[in-house]
């Protein structure tokens, strides 16, 4: 990555030489900069590895600072020791998450995690790791499919098939995304049957009406039959999807 050309966007992102003094979020990232956030990245690498990742960086900055007055209020809030570890370690941990992403959907759905995190007094890096490492094992697709069944009622109403096809999940890869959010253990255990019920459906023509929101009768009593998220689920999207 180019530190220099990442130094010129931090400036550019942040305004900095308007500003009277350099914030928390913009120091944040200049001195992530000087210190080469990402250590190890030389010219040997391939160049459209290092066009990706100042692309994601880039989009990671500007997406921060559109958010910039809400991070730095909860920040303000910490303790000192916890707000030095959101500035430092957990910055750090967020950077890294931020140059290995191949797609730039993601990015809102980091950011949204590191502005909650800042919200968390005395957080545990074993609890980001594990929250970040799930989030690299799921695609934006993934994604959206988790925040349908996350919010199953809504779905039902407006039409699952609607709301599948909003997305841009195909309908044969609703079983595959299913099982997958079943094994990384966001989706309940008991609700394989339910996602490979809903993928007959799917691939039915003549039977994708039972899963339009004019076949239901109930429609409460139809969404709890939709998959399940877990505990773990719920708290994941309520960390990374909140608002989106």
């Amino acid at each position: 990555m180019n530190i220099d050309k990442i130094k010129e966007r931090i400036n550019e992102i942040f305004d900095i030489s308007a500003e009277p003094a350099v914030d928390i979020i913009s120091s944040m990232f200049i001195e992530g900069a000087i210190g080469s956030i990402v250590p190890g990245v030389t010219s040997m690498m391939l160049a459209y590895k290092q066009k990706r990742q100042e692309k994601m960086f880039v989009k990671f900055m500007e997406e921060m600072q559109t958010r910039q007055d809400e991070f730095e209020d909860k920040v303000l809030r910490l303790d000192e020791e916890s707000a030095k570890k959101i500035r430092t370690d957990f910055f750090g941990i967020v950077s890294d998450v931020v140059l290995d992403e191949v797609q730039e959907e993601k990015i809102k759905y980091i950011v949204n995690g590191f502005i909650n995190l800042a919200s968390i007094p005395n957080a545990k890096e074993d609890f980001v790791l594990i929250y970040y490492d799930t989030l690299n094992s799921l695609r934006v697709v993934d994604l959206g499919l988790l925040i349908i069944y996350n919010d199953p009622i809504t779905n039902m109403k407006e039409g699952f098939q609607k709301a599948i096809d909003k997305i841009g999940v195909k309908n044969d890869q609703v079983e595959m995304i299913g099982r997958k959010l079943l094994s990384l253990g966001l989706l309940a255990s008991s609700t394989e049957d339910d996602v490979l019920t809903i993928y007959k459906h799917l691939k039915d023509p003549e039977d994708r009406r039972h899963l339009a929101s004019n076949s239901f009768d109930d429609i409460g009593s139809r969404a709890r039959n939709m998959p399940q998220l877990t505990k773990f689920g719920r708290d994941f999207m309520e960390f990374f999807a909140d608002n989106y």
